[in-house]
């Protein structure tokens, strides 16, 4: 499909990006800029979220207004944004007060530590409004992309999946690599992943790709005994990526339940 025609290319960030090496991306990550002004997808805003990045040497590959999509970093050009908290191969957990997996344990929140991170993603900062108090806390209600912000990051993931090839079960929320409530609105509380999901069927449904659903079932919540050596995965499958291991006997606590896996802050393991 035709590249977005509102992606603007005259903003650039060079700081911490490195060349693509080898790798090719595998993962689309959506993340949201924290804006709480009624106005904070503007091409004003816009811009006063770029000069943040510059003068901290923050990036990520595009940032998604109501207007205009910048293109920050040319992903068929540079590929290594450090965007999103976690090199491939590690789990690091977001440890920011009321913004990590301290704050809301969702059913996906790390279900993609160690297998997506710095270098295989494509990294895309959507511009996001808030109503309710003017403040930046990721547990509040308010959080909501504007409905234009939101089409315009429909069609850039769409275009994004047909030009890498990337399928649209691989486009995944900060939340998946590192716990962080990020997007707010999509994984701050109980059935909020619902709207993520429903982002994935409409890049689909530009690309005529339907995407799988991917929440765990219920029930939630439990205990589980786990002995020492037993292995962690990533996903709800034996043969999936290893994250963790158990050092010690211990009693965990799950939050979801699907088959015969739970889900613990270590991990999905097998519950029998």
């Amino acid at each position: 499909m035709d590249k977005p025609s509102n992606i603007m290319v005259s903003h650039r960030l060079w700081a911490h990006i490195t060349r693509w090496g080898r790798m090719s991306p595998k993962y689309i990550v959506i993340h949201f800029t924290s804006g709480i002004g009624d106005n904070a997808d503007s091409v004003k805003a816009m811009g006063s979220i770029y000069k943040t990045y510059v003068d901290r040497g923050s990036n990520a590959h595009y940032m998604v207004g109501r207007t205009e999509i910048w293109e920050m970093v040319d992903p068929t050009t540079y590929y290594t944004t450090y965007s999103c908290g976690s090199p491939v191969g590690r789990k690091n957990a977001c440890k920011i007060p009321r913004w990590g997996v301290t704050a809301y344990k969702g059913p996906l929140s790390m279900s993609h530590a160690g297998i997506a991170g710095h270098t295989n993603t494509i990294n895309v900062e959507v511009c996001s409004c808030k109503n309710g108090p003017k403040r930046c806390d990721a547990m509040d209600d308010g959080w909501y992309f504007h409905p234009d912000t939101y089409n315009n990051a429909v069609r850039l993931f769409a275009w994004l999946c047909d030009e890498f090839g990337i399928k649209v079960n691989d486009i995944i929320m900060h939340n998946q690599i590192t716990g962080k409530l990020c997007p707010a609105m999509w994984c701050n509380r109980d059935g909020a992943e619902a709207q993520f999901e429903q982002f994935k069927q409409d890049v689909g449904a530009l690309l005529n790709e339907a995407p799988a659903p991917e929440l765990p079932m219920a029930p939630p919540g439990g205990r589980v005994p786990v002995s020492a050596g037993t292995l962690f995965y990533a996903k709800p499958i034996a043969s999936s990526i290893v994250v963790a291991q158990a050092k010690a006997d211990m009693d965990m606590e799950y939050s979801v339940k699907n088959g015969d896996f739970v889900y613990t802050d270590m991990g999905w393991v097998l519950s029998n």
